[in-house]
């Protein structure tokens, strides 16, 4: 072991929703981000047993949590829905969790989607997961320019 930097790390990033939460998974060490698919939210306790059993599935070390901080900075209903999120989170596992920005990871995925040939029909459910991608990818970005 040299540097910190040098340690893999695999990122489970979470696209919270009302709804549904998309999930993505990926790796410091390779770059490489996989979109997990989505939680569709029925109780409490489905929607934190099933996110439990992700993380011990795919050995995730650290969680990267999409905030929708707003360029003016005020507080909004999904923010705070975020953070409680958080909150809750913390409390069911010991990894840390890192918010990072994603005011514009949803409109990103459609348009990726799209890009990819994706059919319109099918763009909407894989929409969270490849928003929960756009939240890995910002956090290894960071990761990265963090350790140069």
């Amino acid at each position: 072991m040299h540097g910190s930097h040098e340690v893999a790390m695999r990122v489970l990033g979470i696209d919270f929703g009302i709804k549904r939460v998309g999930l993505a998974v990926g790796s410091t060490q390779t770059g490489l981000v996989r979109p997990l698919g989505v939680i569709h939210r029925t109780t409490r306790k489905a929607l934190w047993e099933e996110l439990l059993a992700v993380i011990a599935r795919e050995q995730v070390q650290a969680i990267a949590l999409g905030y929708p901080a707003l360029e003016s900075g005020a507080d909004s209903e999904t923010c705070r829905q975020v953070r409680n999120f958080r909150d809750h989170l913390a409390r069911h596992t010991p990894l840390p969790i890192t918010l990072v920005n994603e005011a514009y990871t949803t409109a990103e995925a459609l348009q990726r989607l799209a890009e990819a040939g994706i059919p319109a029909s099918r763009r909407q459910e894989m929409r969270d997961a490849m928003a929960a991608v756009g939240i890995v990818e910002s956090f290894l970005r960071q990761c990265s320019d963090a350790s140069a």
